[in-house]
């Protein structure tokens, strides 16, 4: 009797653990999925009516990727290949069809367990992750689809925001592809398939399989859960290329991950690290050192210390020439003034005109620049006169400077001294400048 009693009291705990485990399961999702080798459909529940327009029986045998809108099949595709692979994908974001309707967006992930074959159980939920965004199609890099540069910063930044309003942890991981160009120029007319299904691939590993970016080039970023095996992610990646190549070499993968983690930082200080983080890895892979936020912030910090320091000293000490070129009037054809132009040191790669004066004027010391350049056309207009010479030269002034009210005192008194060559010196309004 009392045996009895147990094994009936051990059923229905059994039972219990059964029901909880299911009450938990439609708890985070609408509909359960599973799928064998082939991907056909073995077994459905939940709400597939909603899902797909049919009852879960009508699913049955049914190939899975036939359920899939055809611009999210190759998405679909790469994640099932990866939870074979590391024994689970997702959450992505999917369009599922729906008989007469408009498709059903749904997050989709799934589990891969060794039975019959290999099976993979699928959740399909119509919620959408916080980190989610809506992107437009200016925000795509053209030839992958995937985020461009900006908008790949911007998806990272808010991974940053709702990972600690979550308690969850996302990482960047920044993909170097050397050789990639050459194998798509290798491949012709099948290059654009190539890059569709290596962009899918990249997806797959993503955050709602849509936070995948192309920095610039060769250079592809990916937004994921930090618990996520990376190396995985490169050997995938490697694989893939290499049996796309016609020639086997395949590509040198240059990888970094940086942890995103908010260690009070402010909003602003988080998405000027994120941008000088990519900006970084995309200067020199191969150097890159940075691999949590805050560390990427304290070298941005220093460097721009060492620039900061760098521009005044070039500044004080007059290190820049002044080139001279002429402003034609079309009516007569006659020069009627020359444009001083500054120009910098070939061998820094940072030092073209447009970046040093863009430079000058975000860390406030463009006011010293245009003092530097008027006192060098001075100069020349002097020199000039004293060799029997006149000139008239334009000197372009920052709208920055000129809504300083320091530097036009500092200007009218350079310019006490200039009466007598007043109607050849003259001046024109930066093109970079912002005036407000």
């Amino acid at each position: 009797m009392s045996k009895s009693a147990g094994s009936t009291g051990s059923h229905l705990d059994m039972k219990a653990e059964r029901d909880r485990f299911v009450a938990f399961a439609f708890s985070a999702a609408d509909a359960f999925l599973e799928i064998d080798a082939s991907r056909a459909v073995r077994y459905a529940v939940g709400a597939t009516i909603w899902l797909t327009g049919e009852d879960g029986g009508a699913l049955l045998g049914r190939p899975f990727l036939d359920l899939v809108a055809r611009r999210d099949r190759r998405l679909v595709r790469a994640a099932l290949s990866t939870a074979e692979r590391q024994g689970r994908f997702g959450p992505i974001n999917v369009r599922i069809k729906r008989s007469g309707d408009k498709p059903a967006q749904v997050a989709l992930f799934g589990t891969y367990l060794p039975l019959d074959g290999g099976r993979i159980f699928m959740a399909l939920s119509a919620a959408r992750l916080a980190v989610s965004a809506a992107f437009e199609d200016s925000d795509r890099d053209a030839e992958s689809g995937l985020l461009n540069r900006e908008a790949f910063a911007d998806i990272a930044h808010e991974a940053l925001r709702a990972g600690a309003e979550q308690g969850r942890g996302y990482a960047m991981t920044l993909l170097d592809m050397g050789g990639l160009e050459r194998l798509q120029r290798q491949l012709g007319a099948a290059a654009g398939d190539f890059a569709g299904d290596l962009a899918a691939q990249l997806q797959a590993y993503s955050v709602d399989g849509a936070s995948a970016g192309r920095i610039e080039g060769q250079v592809y970023g990916i937004l994921h859960d930090d618990k996520l095996n990376v190396g995985e992610i490169e050997q995938s990646l490697t694989e893939q290329v290499r049996s796309a190549d016609p020639e086997g070499r395949g590509i040198a993968l240059t990888a970094a991950t940086v942890t995103l983690l908010d260690r009070g930082l402010d909003e602003e200080d988080c998405a000027e690290t994120l941008r000088y983080t990519l900006d970084r890895f995309c200067r020199s892979a191969a150097d890159f050192i940075i691999d949590t936020l805050d560390k990427g912030y304290r070298l941005m910090v220093s460097e721009r210390r060492q620039r900061l320091a760098a521009l005044r000293e070039t500044i004080a000490e007059g290190r820049f020439e002044v080139v001279f070129q002429p402003i034609v009037e079309l009516s007569t054809r006659f020069v009627h003034h020359y444009e001083a132009l500054a120009r910098f040191d070939d061998d820094d790669p940072e030092a073209s005109p447009y970046a040093f004066i863009s430079y000058a004027e975000e860390a406030g010391v463009i006011g010293d620049f245009d003092l530097a350049m008027c006192q060098k056309v001075i100069a020349r207009i002097l020199q000039a006169r004293d060799q029997g010479d006149i000139i008239s030269l334009a000197v372009n002034l920052s709208g920055r400077s000129l809504s300083d009210p320091g530097f036009v005192a500092r200007l009218h008194e350079l310019l006490k001294s200039c009466g007598a060559i007043r109607e050849e010196l003259l001046s024109d309004i930066s093109q970079i400048a912002f005036v407000s």
